[in-house]
């Protein structure tokens, strides 16, 4: 099982990347995923570890429909493995008709 680290302190970061087997990145800018995955990164490499071993874990803000398939694409490109997402829906009913938008939106794309 792998064992991820969350944080985003150079120690954290460093952490990550010398013990852990990936990072979880909070609610952040891609820009800001991407400089703080470098970081991490780097520290495998100076641990003498691979850093393309590492798994990566993005969390989303609350989003729904083509927004949120953008923004996980977005991540994707960073080399995001595994994204946490969010749904605007305030119950189960609207957070079930979400989902289902977002998958067909998916599914259409693959």
């Amino acid at each position: 099982m792998p064992i991820l680290i969350g944080g985003h302190s150079d120690i954290a970061l460093d952490r990550a990347g010398r013990i852990g087997d990936g990072w979880i990145a909070a609610m952040m800018s891609p820009p800001r995923i991407a400089e703080h995955w470098a970081k991490v990164r780097e520290s495998a490499e100076r641990n003498d570890r691979d850093p393309d071993a590492l798994l990566l874990t993005a969390s989303m803000p609350p989003m729904s429909g083509q927004e949120l398939v953008d923004a996980v694409g977005e991540r994707a490109d960073l080399g995001v493995d595994h994204v946490i997402v969010g749904f605007r829906g305030l119950g189960p009913d609207e957070m079930l008709a979400e989902i289902h938008e977002v998958s067909g939106l998916v599914l259409g794309r693959a």
